[in-house]
């Protein structure tokens, strides 16, 4: 089982439903067999996936490939052992949810700048958002 991280400009005029995006490449990734989460905001995205080497190829190269993609960056592809995101063909994470403790917590700088920041610190920042995310929804269920 491995990771793969990469880091691209969304290209507006392709990527403007996100939740249409979202929904197309969380079908593409099931499909592949590839599960993880999206980090997105107006200009970027930050797409850690899970998979099979394979498998993360076809979707990475689907990406690359992808109009809604500009400047994709490959960060990292390395073994994780086990899925952290296995009930998820595709999480995402909105800026507008958490930008102001992102900025804080996983930044350079007062600006939150992603292609500056080194792999692990953009690994840890996409397993903090599904952690956020988890405690949410079990405050909610409370």
């Amino acid at each position: 089982m491995y990771h793969l991280v990469y880091i691209s400009d969304r290209n507006q005029g392709h990527a403007r439903d996100m939740e249409q995006f979202v929904n197309n490449a969380s079908n593409f990734n099931e499909e592949h067999n590839v599960t993880g989460a999206l980090w997105f905001s107006d200009t970027e995205f930050i797409h850690l996936m899970e998979g099979d080497t394979g498998d993360l190829e076809t979707v990475y190269n689907y990406v690359t490939n992808s109009a809604s993609h500009n400047n994709v960056e490959l960060v990292c592809i390395e073994e994780c052992g086990r899925r952290f995101f296995g009930d998820w063909s595709m999480a995402s994470f909105g800026d507008n949810t958490h930008s102001g403790m992102i900025a804080q917590q996983f930044g350079t700088s007062r600006c939150f700048q992603p292609r500056k920041l080194p792999p692990d610190r953009l690994i840890n920042l996409i397993y903090f958002l599904e952690e956020e995310r988890k405690r949410s929804a079990e405050n909610a269920i409370c």
